[in-house]
């Protein structure tokens, strides 16, 4: 956002380069997109929803969506990201960040109006496998089909460690973040990803596995 020079040369003028490649070596291009090129007045978007994105990062991304398909004559696999996290203590990811704040007698600020899709690293991986094998090609929304806020996945992460909810902070959005234009409902609907056979891990066993990581600290 603050260098749109510097950024559109490495995600958008490099990606174009590998489709290039790819083309002539005939490989299929895989390449890592966002829930960002939506504007999050709706959500649930599917793959044929319209992108209409509102900051920089999601317009490179649109933007790059775009010019593959065109490059590799449709054949590119696209994989559309929601918010990533893992398990793994102190790997500094969505749950394990606020984990850190609830062990250190701090208080989670979290917007009850910022919607996503959070999905857990390793099912990512396996679907990128899947897809390729599969030979599935255009653009796939990987992600969970579960739908929460993040507000309501802070007041589950302070439950399961036993930690008082009222530690969590429920704010709007445009109050934590600046800039103050950061699409809202970004959710993405997984059903092409469903039906390919993608698994995804249920986030509530997430939440319950990085709380017991902590445990002997909140104990």
């Amino acid at each position: 956002e603050d260098n749109e020079d510097l950024a559109i040369l490495i995600n958008g003028l490099a990606v174009c380069y590998l489709a290039k490649a790819a083309k002539d070596l005939g490989a299929v291009l895989v390449h890592y997109s966002t829930d960002y090129v939506f504007d999050g007045k709706d959500g649930a978007y599917s793959e044929y929803a319209s992108v209409n994105p509102i900051v920089e990062y999601g317009r490179q991304k649109a933007e790059v969506e775009a010019k593959i398909a065109s490059i590799t004559n449709g054949n590119y696999l696209v994989v559309r990201l929601s918010k990533v996290f893992s398990v793994t203590k102190e790997d500094n990811t969505l749950f394990d960040e606020m984990a850190y704040i609830f062990s250190s007698g701090g208080t989670v600020q979290a917007a009850f109006d910022q919607i996503f899709c959070p999905t857990f690293i390793t099912d990512v991986v396996n679907a990128i496998i899947r897809l390729q094998t599969k030979r599935v090609t255009g653009i796939v929304n990987v992600c969970s089909p579960e739908v929460w806020s993040r507000y309501d996945l802070a007041a589950s992460l302070a439950m399961a460690m036993g930690v008082d909810v009222a530690r969590v902070e429920r704010m709007p959005l445009d109050r934590i973040v600046i800039p103050k234009n950061r699409p809202k409902n970004t959710s993405m609907a997984s059903t092409k990803a469903l039906r390919a056979g993608l698994f995804f891990t249920s986030i509530s066993s997430c939440i319950q596995r990085v709380a017991n990581n902590w445990a002997k600290v909140t104990s």
